[in-house]
């Protein structure tokens, strides 16, 4: 987050700021499946899951493929002897049992969304991604810091900034 901050205060991000998501190849830039999962699937499937496809999140669905929550490596956080049974719970008990509240609805965007849109919802939320949706709200694509990071120094390279 820090980076991405960083970034910002040093390079104006101008004309690619203003350009879609989609135009920059952010929509899910490694050309990939989105992985979902249904809230009723248990925390330690979604986390099988992610380890066997080298995934840090998941989105999570309701039944009517809608995205609701989204699960991650970092909801590990805070698992010990005394809690490790919470991972047979659905996703969205797991999260409540370990945070002590309701998952957070997951920070969203469009794919006609531009970069000057999307930054600051990722550094206000002081979230790693922000999930691309549909107008039913179904997941179609994920947009790391990562993902902006090198979209951002990808057009440097373009048009060198001073620093």
């Amino acid at each position: 987050m820090d980076i991405l901050k960083q970034l910002l205060n040093k390079i104006d991000c101008g004309f690619i700021g203003k350009k879609k998501i989609e135009d920059l190849g952010l929509v899910n830039p490694l050309g990939g499946t989105v992985y979902k999962i249904r809230d009723t699937t248990t925390a330690s499937f979604a986390f099988c899951t992610m380890y066997e496809r080298q995934l840090r999140a998941m989105a999570v669905i309701d039944d009517a493929g809608k995205l609701i929550a989204n699960i991650s490596v970092s909801d590990l956080r805070g698992i010990n002897y005394d809690n490790i049974n919470n991972i047979t719970l659905p996703v969205l008990e797991f999260i409540k049992a370990q945070t002590g509240s309701q998952a957070a609805k997951p920070i969203t965007c469009k794919a006609i969304d531009n970069l000057n849109d999307i930054i600051p919802k990722l550094t206000m939320g002081k979230v790693h991604r922000v999930w691309v949706v549909n107008s039913a709200e179904e997941p179609i694509g994920i947009i790391s810091i990562t993902d902006i990071i090198n979209c951002i120094l990808k057009s440097t390279e373009e048009t060198p900034q001073s620093f």
